[in-house]
């Protein structure tokens, strides 16, 4: 029964996580679709005009790492090649740090909507890797 609890308790802060996201970004006036069922993976939060997709995921990777790993790939690999951004978050990475997720997730919308060139924008917030996939449109 413990394990079970674990993982009720763990899927509680998922949703949390999720929560908090979408109460953020309603705030700032980001139109969006919540656990999209089209989508692989049912995303938190995805922006079907920007092609972006926004996962939570939970350190679950201990249960079955391999399986839970080849899901990610295939999801990843899906979404990219339909030209979809996937953007994922651990849990307590939104919980703890949470303006720097909506910072990521705001910055990607900008480049998607505006198609901003590179050299006038500051990188500052984004690591290199999340700079390239937000420019690969």
């Amino acid at each position: 029964m413990n394990g079970v609890n674990n993982l009720i308790a763990l899927r509680n802060l998922t949703l949390t996580s999720c929560n908090m996201l979408h109460n953020k970004l309603e705030k700032n006036g980001y139109k969006f679709i919540k656990n999209n069922r089209l989508l692989p993976g049912r995303p938190c939060i995805s922006f079907e005009t920007y092609k972006i997709a926004v996962y939570v995921d939970t350190p679950l990777n201990n249960l079955n790492s391999n399986w839970l790993r080849q899901k990610i790939n295939k999801e990843n690999e899906l979404l990219t090649e339909s030209g979809y951004l996937v953007l994922r978050f651990w849990d307590y990475d939104i919980i703890n740090k949470f303006s720097t997720c909506i910072l990521e997730i705001e910055t990607a919308v900008a480049f998607r909507i505006y198609k901003i060139n590179t050299k006038n924008i500051s990188f500052k917030y984004l690591n290199p890797s999340m700079m390239d996939r937000c420019l690969k449109l």
